[in-house]
């Protein structure tokens, strides 16, 4: 069960109304429902959101509500849509954030599994894309050990409140974001 944590600040970036959307940056979390043997289900989306509000902070970005359910057939226990349905949500949702008023939207994906279908729907259409874990690859965290030891410590921060580096970690990670993405991009 998941206890409650500092490394969860409020997220003043996700409380707006509707008019704070006109000409806005907005970065929708991305995430799955799945197994991760004893770490949370919500792991994916979690890790997604996080990374999202601490972007937001950096570049003036607001946070979509996050989309918590994905591409996850490799999971024996998890709620998986197939990959065309992701995708298909993705765009249901930036069209709409774009309808009410949003200049830009980034999507910023906690999971791996279905990076492929939605970097495939969202290029062409000049949404911009971030996978959290191609940017912890590039910040090190780079082999499945290592990336599974990261679960576990992002996992023991939301359970116990041990947050050890995986806050400077998530503070790396949104920096990056929000230099490569924030500033410039498409739409």
């Amino acid at each position: 069960m998941l206890a409650s944590s500092t490394l969860f600040k409020p997220c003043n970036r996700m409380l707006y109304g509707y008019r704070e959307l006109r000409g806005a940056l907005v970065l929708l979390p991305l995430g799955s429902f799945e197994d991760h043997e004893d770490l949370p289900m919500v792991l994916d989306t979690l890790l997604a959101t996080e990374t999202a509000c601490r972007a937001a902070e950096k570049c003036a970005a607001l946070v979509a509500w996050p989309l918590g359910y994905g591409f996850s057939p490799m999971h024996k226990y998890s709620v998986s849509l197939d990959e065309d349905e992701v995708a298909r949500l993705v765009l249901g949702i930036t069209s709409s954030l774009y309808s009410i008023g949003a200049s830009r939207v980034i999507v910023i994906d906690g999971h791996y599994g279905h990076r492929e279908a939605v970097m495939r729907a969202t290029a062409p259409r000049g949404i911009s894309y971030v996978n959290v874990w191609d940017v912890l690859s590039k910040l090190g965290l780079n082999s499945f050990d290592k990336q599974i030891g990261f679960e576990r410590e992002l996992a023991k921060c939301f359970n116990e409140n041990k947050c050890n580096n995986t806050s400077l970690i998530l503070d790396s990670v949104a920096k990056k974001i929000a230099e490569e993405k924030c500033l410039g991009g498409s739409r």
